[in-house]
C-alpha cells in the first residue's frame, strides 16, 4: 500500500519522466518545482489558427484597382495634353515627354489616390462601427437593467410611435411582493421579478411590447387586439406566472399576479389607456388579487381565480 507521502494528485496533463521526490510541509504533499517545470515543457504547443479576413482582402484589392484605374486615367489625360502642347513644336513629341507623362503620375497620383481611398474606406468602417455601437447603446438605454424589459419611458415612446395603432394595454402587479422581500430578502425578490419578466416576454411574443414600470409593476401592449383578446392574454399570463418554480431558501412559494386590461383605441392617448388599465388592476386587487379584470369602459367579465 502506497504511503501518503508517495502519492501525488496532479492533473492528467502532467507527465513526469520520473517520479519526483515528495516533501511534507504543513500537512501537505509538495514536489520539486523543477519537476513541475519539466512537465510543463512537455505540453504540446498550440498555434493560433491564422484566420484571413477575406472581406478585408477583397476591400483592399478593390481599392488598389480603383487607384490603378485612376492613375491610368491621369496618365492618359497627361499624354493627350502633352501631345496637344508639344506635338506641333520643334522636336515634336519626344520620348522624354512620354516617359515624364507616365512616371510622374505613377510616382504621385497612384500613392496619393491609394492613400485617400484607403482613408475613405477606413472612415466608412469607423462610421459603420459607430452606428452599430450607437444602436446598441440606444437599445441598452431603453432597457431595465435587472429584467431586460423596456423601461417606462421607452414603453411610452414605443406606443407613441404607433399612435395610430389600436390594441389593448395590460397592467400587471405582483401580489404580496413586499412579503417576498421581507421574508426571503431582496435577492430572492429580484429573482422572482426576473422570472416573471421572462414569462411575460414568452407569453406575449414578439408582436407585443413588455415593460417594467417600476418595482413589481409591469405593462404589456398587444397591438391589433380587442378587450376579449386582452383578457385571454391576461389570463394566460396569470396562469403561467402561477406555474413558475420559485423556491427561495428551498421553500416553494407560489407567485401570483393581478392584471388590469383596457382598450387602446386609435388616436387615443397612451396615458388614457394605461390609466384605465390601472383602474382595472385596482379592481382586481380589491376583489381578492390573483385575477384579471377589464376596464369598465367595455362590459367584460373578470377572469380568475383558480388556485392550482
Amino acid at each position: 500500500m502506497a504511503r501518503e507521502s508517495d502519492t501525488l494528485a496532479v492533473h492528467p496533463c502532467f507527465k513526469f519522466r520520473e517520479k519526483p521526490r515528495s516533501f511534507r510541509f504543513d500537512g501537505k504533499t509538495l514536489f520539486p518545482v523543477s519537476a513541475l517545470q519539466e512537465s510543463i515543457s512537455t505540453f504540446p504547443k498550440r498555434e493560433r489558427p491564422k484566420v484571413r479576413d477575406q472581406t478585408v482582402d477583397r476591400g483592399v484589392t478593390r481599392i488598389i484597382a480603383q487607384a490603378a484605374l485612376l492613375t491610368v486615367a491621369v496618365i492618359a489625360v497627361t499624354q493627350i495634353a502633352s501631345y496637344a502642347i508639344w506635338g506641333g513644336m520643334d522636336g515634336g513629341y519626344e520620348l522624354s515627354i512620354v516617359l515624364a507623362g507616365v512616371l510622374i503620375p505613377l510616382s504621385t497620383c497612384f500613392p496619393i489616390s491609394l492613400f485617400l481611398l484607403l482613408q475613405r474606406n477606413r472612415l466608412a468602417d469607423v462610421l459603420a462601427r459607430l452606428e452599430a455601437v450607437h444602436g446598441e447603446l440606444k437599445e441598452r438605454s431603453s432597457r431595465d437593467a435587472m429584467t431586460g424589459l423596456l423601461h417606462r419611458q421607452a414603453f411610452f415612446e414605443r406606443l407613441t410611435s404607433t399612435a395610430g395603432e389600436a390594441g389593448v394595454v395590460l397592467v400587471i402587479d405582483v401580489d404580496h411582493f413586499k412579503s417576498v422581500n421581507d421574508t426571503h430578502g431582496h435577492a430572492a425578490g429580484d429573482q422572482a421579478l426576473r422570472s416573471i419578466a421572462e414569462t411575460l416576454e414568452k407569453v406575449t411574443g414578439a408582436s407585443g411590447a413588455v415593460a417594467r414600470f417600476g418595482g413589481e409593476e409591469f405593462c404589456v401592449f398587444l397591438p391589433i387586439a380587442d378587450e376579449f383578446e386582452g383578457l385571454k392574454l391576461g389570463e394566460k399570463i396569470r396562469r403561467q406566472v402561477g406555474r413558475i418554480e420559485f423556491s427561495p431558501e428551498g421553500v416553494r412559494r407560489r407567485l401570483t399576479v393581478s392584471v388590469g386590461v383596457a382598450r387602446h383605441s386609435s388616436g387615443d392617448s397612451v396615458e388614457l389607456a394605461i390609466s384605465a388599465a390601472d383602474a382595472a388592476l385596482y379592481e382586481a386587487k380589491r376583489a381578492g388579487r390573483n385575477r384579471v379584470v377589464c376596464s369598465p369602459r367595455k362590459s367584460q367579465p373578470e377572469l380568475g381565480r383558480d388556485v392550482a
